[in-house]
């Protein structure tokens, strides 16, 4: 049975390659929230290009669903060769870490290393007591 969200074919070659080398390779979870990979809404970061041309991307590909899925089965044997490359991600943390108007891999590394001193001095309060403390003067 084919399953589908929107025009999305989630049971495709390409999302059995991704299911496959997340198990196989990534623990079966995201890198940075330790979610468990679903078929849907995770990507294979590069950790670094090969330098040689011989490496794949996905600007390579068409866009669409038919890119996607050249471009899945053109990574496979990348990553099996040479997993230590890639990482598991959630698109959610690739489109933060990677996005080409303002990915954190996208600064200047002096900037990026000033911003991650500033999120670690950065002292968060739990939005829920607030929220909570809010409620309870009205």
């Amino acid at each position: 049975m084919m399953k589908m969200i929107g025009n999305m074919v989630l049971n495709d070659e390409a999302t059995d390659i991704m299911a496959y080398l997340a198990l196989a390779f990534f623990e079966n979870k995201c890198f940075v929230t330790h979610e468990k990979f679903k078929r849907r809404g995770f990507v294979i970061h590069h950790l670094w290009y090969l330098e040689d041309g011989k490496d794949v991307t996905r600007g390579m590909y068409p866009k669409g669903e038919k890119g996607r899925q050249a471009y899945i089965k053109a990574l496979r044997p990348m990553v099996e060769k040479q997993p230590e490359r890639f990482m598991l991600l959630k698109n959610g943390i690739h489109t933060r870490m990677d996005h080409v108007r303002n990915g954190l891999t996208r600064l200047k590394k002096e900037n990026f290393e000033r911003l991650v001193i500033a999120v670690r001095m950065t002292q968060k309060t739990k939005r829920k007591y607030n929220k909570r403390k809010r409620k309870n003067k009205s």
